[in-house]
This record gives structure tokens, sequence and C-alpha cells, in this order.
């Protein structure tokens, strides 16, 4: 097993931030509409 390089460490991190927010954000609403609304403005914005 190769030890990763700088850009692929920084995308693990990058790919891993993004899922502990959408985690957040999944238990700070207060139900799957909300989520789902909040996701389509991520989507839309990107």
């Amino acid at each position: 097993m190769k030890t990763p390089n700088a850009t692929e460490t920084a995308v693990e991190l990058a790919r891993e931030n993004e899922r502990l927010q959408l985690l957040r954000v999944a238990e700070e609403s207060k139900d799957l509409k909300e989520f789902v609304e909040y996701l389509k403005k991520l989507l839309s914005t990107k």
C-alpha cells in the first residue's frame, strides 16, 4: 500500500468534511423536507 500524496490527502479530507457537514445539517433539520430543501439549495449553487 502506497502512502497518499498531498493532493490525494487533500481530496480525501475535503470529502470527509463534506460528509460531516451533511450529517450536521441532517441532525439539525426539523424533518426530511427541510433537509431536502437544503440539499436542493446546495446543488443549485454549484
